[in-house]
């Protein structure tokens, strides 16, 4: 891991924006195996802190009966003031769906919530549109929408509007391009511009990124929910390191503009008899180590 007068434009805005774009097309991958071995847990420690102080933050995942997704609960840790923030994220199914089309978000430190729907094309998320309730009144709305440019580029349209003011905050579109190299995310590039309902767009940012893998079993990839051309998985704020079938090895991410930057990540990892990670470790200053807790279904 976002119906008021002036809305009516935000809808007719989207109705010219999706007639003009091409038919999206595409396919998501295989899994690498379709076993009973699902996450628990995935602890997130900061080895440079004291131990007992040393969890950044945990994800619990919760099933259904069908062995779906039910549940992620993401807390992370505040040791300065010992303070648990913990969102919950609530799948719901339509029937035998093994893709949600709803995703209620809440949190223990705030009665406010949000509320996502998805829209889906060959598996792969193509709408989003996600509703903030603040006090128990509509605050912000968010939709992202997804097309075809040509092969092998995309276009992802995001509109802020905000309930309460009933003013456009920004509009947002970013061109990307995605390599996939056996159901491994390995490249990318993105080019974003910004602006708001009463100024064009302008270029804010170019960005790229290039990752390497093993060729163990990623236990992150059943929770995957990737947006179309693999743009980035819904929960990627959640799922640490989900992108592909296998795990990530080596990351680099550079920016270009508008000014120029790169960092790059290593990871490593112990594995079980079964194949899965056990203990990854990251390079970096925090979050540098990940336990991996399964269960059987």
């Amino acid at each position: 891991m976002r119906i008021i007068p002036g809305i009516l434009f935000f809808l007719i805005s989207f109705i010219v924006f999706t007639s003009c774009q091409k038919e999206i097309e595409g396919s998501l991958p295989a899994e690498t195996q379709n076993d009973s071995t699902d996450l628990l847990k995935v602890i997130v420690l900061d080895t440079n802190l004291a131990p007992g102080q040393d969890t950044a933050f945990i994800v619990h995942y919760t099933y259904d009966h069908q062995k779906r997704m039910a549940s992620e609960e993401f807390t992370e840790v505040d040791y300065t003031t010992n303070t648990y923030y913990t969102f919950y994220y609530r799948y719901f199914y339509n029937n035998s769906d093994t893709l949600p089309f709803r995703v209620l978000i809440k949190y223990n430190f705030s009665t406010d919530s949000m509320v996502t729907y998805l829209t889906y094309n060959n598996g792969f998320i193509v709408k989003d549109s996600t509703v903030e309730f603040v006090s128990g009144t509509v605050s912000t709305i968010w939709k992202k929408v997804f097309s075809t440019v040509t092969a092998n580029k995309y276009l992802l349209k995001e509109t802020e509007y905000d309930a309460s003011g009933d003013v456009y905050r920004h509009i947002d579109s970013t061109i990307y391009t995605r390599s996939v190299i056996a159901g491994n995310l390995s490249s990318g590039l993105d080019s974003t511009w910004q602006g708001d309902i009463l100024s064009p767009l302008s270029l804010s940012e170019v960005n790229s990124f290039q990752f390497t893998h093993d060729n163990n079993i990623n236990p992150l990839n059943k929770a995957i929910l990737w947006y179309w051309g693999n743009y980035d998985s819904f929960d990627d704020a959640v799922s640490p390191n989900s992108n592909g079938v296998n795990n990530l090895l080596t990351a680099n991410y550079s920016i270009t503009y508008p000014s120029s930057s790169s960092e790059n990540y290593h990871f490593s990892y112990s594995y079980n008899s079964s194949g899965y990670p056990s203990i990854g470790r990251a390079s970096g200053t925090d979050g540098n180590k990940v336990l991996f807790l399964y269960t059987k279904l």
